[in-house]
């Protein structure tokens, strides 16, 4: 992941995790430098495997500008090996996407994630200018666009207290704005004096911001998104967090850092060149390196004191074998690689009482560090921990049978919904002469128009 303008953005969301890392930099320019952008490349390219996946982040990153991009570009094709292949991914708000943006994603085959919560009335809520002004139509403006230079896109959608409890009409707005990969991610944000988040250390058990959603309304939510999803679109639509679990029942393995049992399958970049190990700590405490400067030390060495780690969910000695990254151990070695490992392990500091002995801890992993009270500091467990059990018990019998049928046919089961058309054309072979304009509501009864459902099996 690299932050090419840090936590510079035109928009001022007001559960962004990652405003406050603005003030941790003197520089007035918060763009990375030509320089830093190719010894990023120079450094690192060299050292990772055959496929490199990088995604670049913000803040707003399209505030680097195009030219910024097609030299990051130039770099990736003069540092890379013979035999390895590249594939960025852009995360926007799209409101600063226009023509020349996206015939450059399209032409450089960019897969673009657009951030978007819901229908205007939901976006709106917390996703607003610095002017305080309602962003959802400039953001619907930047998707036609994608959509007219056919641009591969995602949505991404930030689950707060409010479209939480709304998970049919946001699901249903998202799927009709023609995305086939969404994912939803809680705003899990605590209340805590500004000074702590440069510091690393949070103070005593701060509570949850009233924009975060209830863990019970979240794992509500996902259930309904379920049910959707498993009724009418489970063929032709991805959702991450069903993904994550198909994953882990076919192939015994996370396919994200959150369900994962540690935070080691990727670093983040910042504008200024400083690597972390991710995007929501980005703090001195840990910081692991610099791609410019080999001779860069920690500002704070780890001590028992300043890091706290007790692995109790699994033994000492089962710390994850960096083989499994997508680095190799030489790179690793300019990093702070103790630090690194203390990062990458935290995660399972989680009580053992409770979640070692948890039916769903193979799913689950204690959730992301971030989501704890103390951020994985104290032995505790994720805040969405109700939300979780209650999605995972709901959804866990019926991905079962889905997985057995992919086990055996190497494809995804065909819905309910599928079925049961198949049944009523085998009772009336007329039924598909039937005219359905495009933009009717859907016969299968998805909610969706029909020109973004049926109509295009």
């Amino acid at each position: 992941m690299i932050k090419p303008v840090g936590a510079a953005c035109n928009l001022d969301c007001e559960y962004c995790y990652y405003l406050p890392t603005h003030d941790l930099y003197e520089r007035p320019s918060h763009r990375m430098s030509e320089e830093t952008l190719e010894n990023m490349f120079k450094t690192i390219l060299p050292h990772f495997e055959d496929h490199v996946s990088i995604c670049w982040q913000g803040g707003e990153p399209t505030l680097a500008g195009i030219e910024f991009f097609k030299k990051a570009l130039a770099f990736q094709e003069k540092y890379k090996r013979p035999e390895q292949s590249i594939e960025n991914s852009l995360q926007t708000n799209g409101t600063m996407l226009n023509d020349e943006w996206c015939e450059f994603l399209k032409e450089n085959k960019f897969l673009v994630g657009l951030s978007c919560d819901g229908p205007p009335h939901l976006h709106d809520l917390y996703r607003y200018t610095v002017k305080q002004e309602p962003s959802s139509s400039m953001v619907m403006r930047g998707h036609k666009l994608l959509q007219k230079h056919g641009v591969e896109y995602n949505i991404l959608c930030v689950l707060n207290n409010v479209n939480v409890k709304h998970p049919e009409l946001v699901y249903n707005y998202i799927l009709n704005l023609g995305s086939r990969f969404v994912q939803f991610i809680p705003a899990i944000e605590w209340e805590e004096p500004a000074e702590n988040f440069t510091s690393g250390y949070p103070g005593e058990n701060p509570p949850l911001k009233d924009i975060s959603p209830d863990p019970e309304d979240y794992g509500r939510f996902l259930c309904k998104v379920f049910d959707l999803w498993n009724r009418h679109h489970r063929t032709h639509v991805s959702i991450q967090t069903i993904d994550v679990m198909l994953n882990q029942y076919l192939f015994s393995r996370s396919s994200l850092c959150i369900h994962s049992d540690s935070c080691h399958n990727q670093v983040t970049v910042e504008h200024d060149g400083s690597v972390y190990g991710c995007d929501h700590y980005v703090n001195s405490r840990w910081q692991l390196g610099h791609v410019s400067d080999k001779t860069w030390k920690p500002l704070t060495p780890p001590t028992p004191s300043t890091v706290p780690l007790t692995v109790s969910a699994s033994p000492a000695d089962a710390r994850p074998e960096w083989e499994h990254s997508p680095f190799e151990k030489d790179w690793y070695q300019s990093l702070d690689t103790e630090n690194f490992g203390d990062f990458a392990t935290r995660k399972m500091n989680i009580p053992e009482d409770e979640c070692g002995q948890c039916e769903f801890q193979r799913f689950c992993y204690g959730g992301c560090p971030k989501h704890r009270q103390h951020r994985g500091d104290k032995t505790e467990k994720t805040i969405l921990c109700k939300g979780y059990k209650m999605f995972f018990a709901h959804a866990m019998p019926t991905l079962d049978e889905i997985a057995r049928f992919y086990r055996h046919y190497g494809q995804l089961p065909p819905t309910e919904v599928e079925i049961e058309r198949q049944q009523q054309l085998r009772a009336d072979p007329g039924m598909m002469d039937r005219k359905v304009k495009p933009n009717e509501p859907c016969p299968c009864g998805s909610g969706l128009k029909f020109k973004k459902c049926c109509r295009n099996k």
